[in-house]
Formats: C-alpha cells, structure tokens, sequence
C-alpha cells in the first residue's frame, strides 16, 4: 500500500510540474514540483498514510492538463478524457467531485457561455461513477454500496456540528503552516503578484479557482 502510495505522489509531482510549466514556465514546474514534493509527504498533513485523499489529487491535476490542451486545440476526445478523469477523482472519495466543478466553470469562464461542451463534460464526469453504479447492481450489493459511501458518510460527517470543524481545520492548519512557513509565504505572495502581470491574468483565474475549489473539497 505505502509503494503504491509512494508511486502515485511521485506521479502527481511530475504532473504538477507539467501544469506550472504549462501556467508559467519551466522554473515555475520546477519550483511547484519541488514544494509539493516537500508538502505532500509531511506527517502534519498525513502525507505517508495512504488516505484516500492521497488519490484524488493525480487524476485531478491530469483532468486540469487536458482541460488547458483542450482549450488550445478543442479536441473532443481531449474534453471526454478531462471530464473521465475529473470522474475518477469523485470515485476515489466524494469530495472529489468539488473538482469537477471547478473543471465546469473553468469551462464557463474560457467560453463565456453555457455550451453543448459542458454539457458533453458534466456527461463524461458521470461516466465512472455511472459504471461503478452498473456493475455493483449487476453484482447484486448496490444496496451496501450506496449505504457505506453515502447514506453512512452522510450521518458520519454530520456528528459533529459546524463549529468544531471549524477548530479541526484551524488546529490541522497551523502545524502545516508553521512547518512550511518558507513556501506558504511565498506561494501567497506569487499569486499576488501574478494579479499584477498582466500576461498571467488567466492562469491567475486558474490556480486561484483551484484554490478555492480545493479548499472547499478540505472543508
């Protein structure tokens, strides 16, 4: 389980370096991939516990690649495969699913409008989870699949009321932070700056949007 986990981070680190390179440069890749390296297998953010939260994160950033190709070239095939991907993050825990929204209103922003590309994206993202459902039915255990992932996940998150997950998120915040002070004062500062250079206003839009969709999925 640890070497599959080790696989998959060492995965997601060369995908975050394509996506900053593709952002911004190839000294952008390089950086955000070294920070991630450092961030991702931190004990203060459960990093070399193989959570499922471990596996969303590779799909995710392969669905935003494919997401940029696409608004480059408008291939078909390269939406479909964004939409796939964006799906398989949902199916590796439900908050996933916070991602593909983001993909759809990324989507949104480049066109300008809502479009029969959304709707064949919003589609594709319903594909594995829609597959998943098919063949758990044909197996004959939808029931229990429905109750573990949902309706218990559901009375499980809700035990707690909203306050004390507030203090969760501060307490699990501050470690991380404070181990990490160096790059966290530094991310905040580039994605000021980049507000301020007029050529990056649109990968300004796009890692501030990951941003909040990701703290959103956190929450």
């Amino acid at each position: 389980i640890h070497f599959g986990l080790l696989l998959v981070n060492a995965g997601t680190v060369v995908l975050v370096f394509f996506l900053a390179k593709k952002l911004f440069s190839l000294a952008a890749g390089v950086s955000a991939a070294a920070a991630y390296a450092v961030l991702s297998v931190g004990g203060s953010v459960m990093g070399v516990w193989a959570h499922a939260t471990n596996f969303v994160v590779l799909p995710t950033l392969g669905a935003i690649l494919l997401l940029l190709k696409w608004v480059d070239r408008r291939s078909v095939r390269t939406l479909i495969g964004s939409g796939l991907l964006f799906g398989i993050a949902f199916i590796m825990k439900q908050p996933g699913i916070l991602f593909a929204l983001f993909g759809g209103f990324y989507l949104v922003y480049v066109e300008r409008k809502v479009s029969r590309n959304l709707a064949l994206f919003g589609a594709s993202v319903f594909v594995p989870f829609g597959v998943t459902c098919l063949l758990l039915w044909r197996a004959g255990v939808f029931p229990q699949f429905w109750f573990w992932v949902f309706t218990y996940a559901r009375q499980y998150a809700s035990i707690r009321p909203f306050s004390v997950g507030v203090t969760a998120l501060v307490s699990s915040a501050a470690p991380i932070a404070k181990n990490n002070l160096g790059i966290c004062l530094l991310a905040a500062a580039g994605l000021l700056l980049l507000f301020r250079a007029g050529k990056h206003r649109a990968s300004a839009v796009m890692v501030t949007g990951l941003l909040v969709f990701s703290f959103l999925a956190v929450c």
